[in-house]
């Protein structure tokens, strides 16, 4: 298993965690996130903005944040997810088209 950490990640359901430690299975899958409370080996900073997204759903160049959220609400039940990084887009600006998108693992 695989942890980052990073200042906001948005899940299908709706629900926004803050300063959070997303861990990923060897799968590549989320397998879930705690909070970020102190600094803690073997966790990779990745910072910024992280959306989890239904496996096979893949956000577009040029989506904001909550454009990929509102595609994605809805579907909290399905039990894969990909954690999905908004490259270079600093936290709090949720609604600026994000250029590129980095899949974490």
């Amino acid at each position: 298993m695989k942890r980052f950490a990073c200042h906001r990640l948005y899940v299908p359901d709706g629900t926004v965690f803050y300063r959070c430690i997303v861990c990923v299975a060897d799968n590549g899958c989320y397998a879930g996130n705690v909070p970020l409370e102190e600094e803690q080996a073997a966790v990779e900073w990745v910072g910024g903005v992280c959306v989890a997204c239904p496996e096979g759903e893949v956000p577009l160049s040029g989506c904001t944040v909550a454009e990929v959220c509102h595609g994605i609400c809805g579907m909290g039940t399905l039990t894969r997810w990909w954690i999905w990084k908004a490259c270079r887009l600093p936290v709090g600006e949720e609604h600026t088209p994000v250029a590129v998108w980095r899949r974490i693992c």
